[in-house]
């Protein structure tokens, strides 16, 4: 997956206040250009978002572009305290950019929600007592959901990994997930933490019987990422070491052959200390925590 970031472009942030009544609208101005005369197709783009107290309701923040209202959602939100009206966030949204082209987009928020809702994309999610299931164009993830404490530790092999099933955009579902090795497993949780537009994500937590613990995020989007399942270790000081933007890695890039074999591509860096993060894929021998199983069903 590719970043714009401020290698490629020339990026001009501008913050000004519009006065409403008694009410108090902000604005920011995200201004996009190409200097490398290349073309960006389904960009996701994240900036930074800050805002005074009482400012901001996190469910009023829109988006406008050129072509009009840009779907858009924010990450990592942070409240002013004993409020909620947000502090600081991240922006995400997706868009084109033609090569030596200018974009001008314009965030808007106030203290309330608006009443109209806000511009949706091609990411539905669904969301089930037993899961989530999250689609887009391109492909699809269905994600456990839910909360198990266990009165005795079981073995790794009964306990239900994260990922239910994938989807490709034909509409075949296949695969999903497994948890392996030796030591048990006390509980876990997992978490809906996002539910698009730009993407939809589930935080998980395992608890094992040692007191050790393996904390996952599982996410999928729209734009060029379109048909990429993104799993981040999340544990903080784990020797998996995290790289991309805001510490995601690119995982699962799923392909269908001429054959009709199902492929996908795993990578995941590692750190200083431990071995490489091994996932099991067909046949190989599973060797640590989360194996997917990317198995065409039937």
């Amino acid at each position: 997956m590719t970043y714009l970031s401020i290698q490629f472009l020339a990026v001009a942030l501008v913050g000004c206040l519009l006065a409403a009544g008694v009410c108090r609208a902000a604005t920011r101005e995200y201004v996009l250009e190409d200097l490398l005369n290349k073309q960006w197709t389904r960009e996701p783009l994240s900036y930074a978002l800050e805002a005074e107290q009482g400012t901001c309701d996190p469910a009023s923040v829109r988006l406008r572009g050129p072509e009009g209202p840009v779907g858009c959602q924010l990450s990592d939100v942070v409240l002013w305290p004993g409020t909620q009206s947000l502090k600081s966030a991240n922006l995400w949204f997706v868009t084109d950019l033609a090569p030596l082209a200018r974009k001008i987009f314009t965030g808007e928020y106030g203290p309330k929600p608006p009443a109209e809702a806000g511009a949706t994309t091609d990411l539905h999610v669904t969301v089930t007592p037993q899961g989530t299931e999250s689609v887009n164009d391109q492909f699809g993830v269905r994600l456990m959901r839910g909360e198990q404490r266990y009165a005795e530790p079981v073995p790794a092999s009964q306990v239900p990994g994260p990922v239910l099933g994938m989807r490709l955009a034909e509409g075949t579902w296949f695969g999903g997930s497994d948890l392996y090795g030796e030591m048990k497993v006390s509980g876990y949780s997992a978490t809906l933490t996002a539910q698009g537009p730009v993407f939809a994500e589930v935080t998980y937590h395992y608890t094992y019987a040692d007191g050790n613990s393996l904390q996952l995020a599982v996410r999928l989007g729209i734009g060029d990422c379109a048909r990429e399942l993104h799993v981040a270790r999340c544990d903080p000081g784990a020797w998996v070491k995290l790289v991309g933007q805001n510490g995601w890695h690119e995982l699962l890039p799923v392909m269908k052959s001429a054959e009709g074999d199902v492929c996908v591509d795993l990578n995941l860096a590692a750190g200083a200390v431990g071995g490489v993060r091994k996932f099991a894929i067909g046949e190989s021998a599973p060797t640590e925590a989360v194996g997917l199983r990317p198995l065409r069903d039937g």
